[in-house]
């Protein structure tokens, strides 16, 4: 029966079977399509084994019901976002929101849409608000850190990430995310400590290996920034600004060619990467490829006709070309 099928598939699922937990819920959503708590427990399944396409319908029906607790609303909300349907899942936070102002779950969900969306003040305003309902919360903090950081408020990013990394300590990501501010601050010193800290506890956690890579290479230790950039991309190879990073820490060192294979990499990896380009020219103009220097120097201009990087490599390239 429906009961049944509901427990067989909470079992499998744990049970680390989440074939047979896939069937036993799309056996319970299909035997009771007017049961509303079916609905969202078989969509709820359907969610965790990643079918999150078909999980929608159900627990859109869940919610729908008059009785549905904000809980099953606030589900429905993750599982449209998870679905890239952004603008729904707006709608239904914001339903739920009307229903429970305070719920804490709701509001950084929000939060964090609207971030990503570009609305950084409706952002900040739903996830102050699931701090004023959940102080210190670190999920919370992390998510008002990156608000600042994407409006340019480094000092206010550098706080709340600290306030995350004080409230859950060992969270490498709040480490993380805390050197790149003070890095932007011009901490370097500071910055360089809270990255090996995240290090310390997660040695492959790539965003603090990059950023600890510029650190080192803008104070002049180039040996060591390349050590770590390339520690880094062996964790994300195609991270174009790592490459171009690890080009420069390489022509420090005065390995043009291998400086050289690094910027066509992170070309490679994005090829509107203006600095990439720009980089590459200046490169090859020092070298004496004046053609193939000219060539990029051109490619970065195309990209940014007026950025001083493109038109310090249109100089140099020209210059080399005589």
């Amino acid at each position: 029966d429906r009961s049944s099928d509901e427990s067989f598939s909470d079992l499998a699922l744990r049970g680390g079977r989440p074939a047979e937990a896939e069937q036993a819920a799309r056996a319970a959503i299909a035997a009771a399509p007017a049961d509303a708590a079916a609905q969202h427990l078989g969509g709820m399944v359907l969610l965790r084994v990643g079918r999150v396409q078909d999980a929608l319908r159900p627990l859109a029906a869940a919610a729908a019901a008059a009785d549905a607790p904000v809980a099953w609303i606030v589900a429905l909300g993750n599982a449209e976002a998870m679905a890239g349907r952004g603008e729904a899942a707006v709608v239904t936070l914001r339903r739920a929101l009307a229903r429970e102002p305070a719920n804490a779950v709701a509001s950084l969900n929000l939060g964090i849409l609207l971030t990503g969306r570009g609305d950084m003040a409706g952002a900040r305003v739903a996830i102050e608000a699931s701090l004023a309902a959940r102080p210190d919360h670190p999920g919370a903090l992390m998510a008002l850190g990156n608000v600042a950081m994407k409006a340019g408020d480094a000092a206010g990013a550098a706080d709340a990430f600290a306030r995350a990394a004080a409230a859950r300590p060992g969270f490498p990501e709040a480490e993380a995310n805390l050197g790149k501010a003070l890095a932007e601050l011009g901490r370097a010193t500071d910055a360089e400590a809270a990255l090996r800290r995240a290090l310390a506890v997660n040695p492959g956690l790539a965003l603090a290996r990059f950023t600890l890579g510029d650190i080192l290479l803008g104070s002049g230790r180039a040996a060591e920034a390349a050590a770590e950039l390339r520690e880094a991309l062996r964790a994300e190879p195609r991270a174009a600004s790592g490459w171009n990073s690890l080009g420069l820490a390489l022509r420090a060192l005065g390995r043009d060619a291998e400086a050289a294979t690094a910027f066509r990499s992170a070309i490679a990896a994005d090829p509107r990467l203006l600095e990439g380009h720009a980089n590459l020219a200046l490169l090859l103009a020092w070298t004496g490829e004046a053609v193939a220097a000219t060539a990029a120097a051109a490619r970065a201009r195309a990209l940014a006709p007026q950025d001083e990087r493109a038109l310090m490599a249109t100089a140099v390239a020209a210059a080399a070309a005589g």
